[in-house]
């Protein structure tokens, strides 16, 4: 009797520390906030206004990027900044055409560089590409005009970059840039 007994002990005690789970299935539960002394004090009521994003889109799009090698540095179209700040990684996509068939083949690619005075100035001085952000497609000669390409998963390191293309084929191409930002 005793075994039987401590069984249904048991089994009365588990049945009790699974009733919680049970019973707040179904309903709002309550949260308490507890302020630690030093680390970080909160006043007042806690709020979350709105939907934090997880990703955001930018785009660049008709862009006219006339010929130019990726060593030739000072005919680097220029295509503006583009703010990271709060993002982790960024897939970095071109897709355009080509204006007219190539007669060499070579990259239409992108670079994302930082936007820090001393890599800027690198940059201007002695045409030095440092720090950067890269993506490109490569163009065959006498092919379709039509080219697109994408590299996943870059690791953010500034807050803003320098948005610069360059064209290794000798036509001049119409690029759309997508830089889809992520934590």
């Amino acid at each position: 009797m005793p075994k039987k007994l401590n069984l249904l002990a048991l089994l009365f005690i588990l049945l009790l520390a699974l009733a919680p789970l049970a019973w707040t299935a179904d309903r709002i539960n309550h949260v308490f906030v507890t302020n630690f002394h030093n680390p970080q004090q909160i006043t007042g009521a806690v709020d979350v206004g709105n939907i934090i994003p997880h990703g955001e889109l930018v785009r660049r799009t008709d862009l006219i990027v006339s010929p130019a090698q990726r060593h030739e540095t000072t005919q680097f179209t220029d295509a503006g900044i583009i703010e990271t700040d709060g993002f982790t990684f960024l897939v970095l996509s071109l897709e355009g055409q080509v204006k007219g068939r190539p007669f060499e083949g070579g990259s239409i690619g992108v670079i994302l560089l930082p936007d820090e005075e001393p890599v800027v100035r690198a940059f201007q001085e002695e045409g030095q590409l440092h720090l950067t952000l890269e993506a490109a497609v490569s163009v065959a000669a006498y092919q379709a005009a039509y080219f697109s390409d994408s590299k996943s998963s870059l690791p953010i390191a500034f807050p803003r970059y320098r948005v610069l293309l360059y064209n290794s084929t000798d036509k001049t191409a119409s690029v759309n840039l997508y830089a889809y930002l992520t934590n």
